[in-house]
């Protein structure tokens, strides 16, 4: 039995380029208001995963994300501030990263 017999809707959602974590959270609470979504379930993988957590964050006052589903992904990004060591990461991949990670 699918999912749209169940009255499940799957979107994958493609969104405009946005600047900031603020803008991508208000354009995408723009898309479930247009789409009259109570309550949602989002799956996010890898940077989608950060920016599903900081959704669900954003909304917190007023709750719409009924679950969150997240894969291979991140809560911090701090780690991508190193760019000190990026251009030997393509060399030294996994030293670069061991570094990076244990400081």
């Amino acid at each position: 039995m699918g999912l749209t017999t169940r009255g499940i809707r799957v979107i994958a959602a493609e969104p405009p380029p946005y600047w900031n974590l603020k803008e991508w959270c208000d354009g995408f609470k723009r898309l479930i208001d247009y789409l009259e979504l109570d309550k949602i379930h989002i799956f996010g993988a890898s940077l989608g995963g950060f920016i599903a957590q900081k959704f669900t964050e954003s909304t917190l006052n007023c709750p719409r994300v009924a679950s969150l589903v997240l894969c291979n992904t991140f809560t911090d990004t701090t780690v991508f501030e190193y760019n000190d060591s990026s251009a030997l990461f393509w060399l030294l991949p996994s030293l670069v990263l061991k570094r990076m990670l244990t400081g």
